[in-house]
């Protein structure tokens, strides 16, 4: 059982089949997907795959290089919350 929200992840998302994968999946158990999980962090460069990212999810997210991206800029907070890491 988890009893806090996950924080999403995605490295090079695209469209976020994963994040639909977890709506989904709260859905289909008679729950409301953002009391399950947040989009937390998406990076992806590609910036009509974030275009296309906020307009299906409604999250306002910009375009980033990976390249750019330290494990401070990730924000996880060990011991604190969960999260999933796509890609």
């Amino acid at each position: 059982m988890i009893n806090k929200k996950i924080r999403l992840i995605e490295l090079f998302g695209g469209v976020g089949c994963q994040a639909l994968a977890l709506e989904g999946l709260a859905r289909y158990n008679g729950l409301k997907p953002e009391d399950v999980f947040e989009h937390y962090r998406y990076i992806d460069n590609d910036k009509f795959a974030v275009k296309s990212y906020n307009a299906v999810h409604n999250t306002n997210f910009e375009p980033i290089d990976i390249r750019d991206v330290t494990g401070k800029d990730i924000g996880v907070i060990k011991n604190k919350d969960i999260y999933i890491y796509i890609y």
